[in-house]
């Protein structure tokens, strides 16, 4: 699992918010990437325990 966390004053720049769309991008390139809040992660925890 790789989480990021986005803070407002680091990510509200030009040019990191070109970086993150890049990113995600190029993750949603792989059927195994999930994009899922945090009440998804721990929904599927709870199911898998």
């Amino acid at each position: 699992m790789m989480s990021i966390g986005l803070h407002p004053r680091m990510v509200g720049r030009p040019g990191k918010v070109r970086a993150i769309k890049q990113f995600i991008e190029y993750a949603r390139q792989y059927s195994d990437a999930w994009f899922a809040t945090r009440e998804e992660i721990a929904r599927a925890w709870l199911e898998r325990t």
